[in-house]
């Protein structure tokens, strides 16, 4: 299954596609949410969970790498 947000809707890390987020993955299958801020990072994994998540970020500065990585850490991945 291929979706995206239409023109003019939220971006990926937005809220309003979580529930669609646990259904998709209730159902066995894999979400690549584009275009996610570093500043809603936190609440799309501690919402949906971070198994079966393909997070495409939207990162402008290497500092937001640096945190997202810690982030990530701490919800089990490491980059190595």
């Amino acid at each position: 299954m291929q979706w995206t947000p239409g023109y003019g809707q939220p971006q990926g890390g937005d809220p309003c596609w979580y529930d669609l987020y646990r259904r998709i993955k209730a159902a066995g299958k894999a979400v690549m949410p584009c275009w996610v801020r570093p500043d809603e990072l936190k609440p799309l994994l501690d919402a949906v969970g971070p198994e079966g998540l393909n997070i495409e970020l939207d990162l402008h500065r290497e500092s937001e790498w640096e945190a997202i990585l810690s982030l990530a850490a701490s919800y089990g991945y490491h980059a190595d």
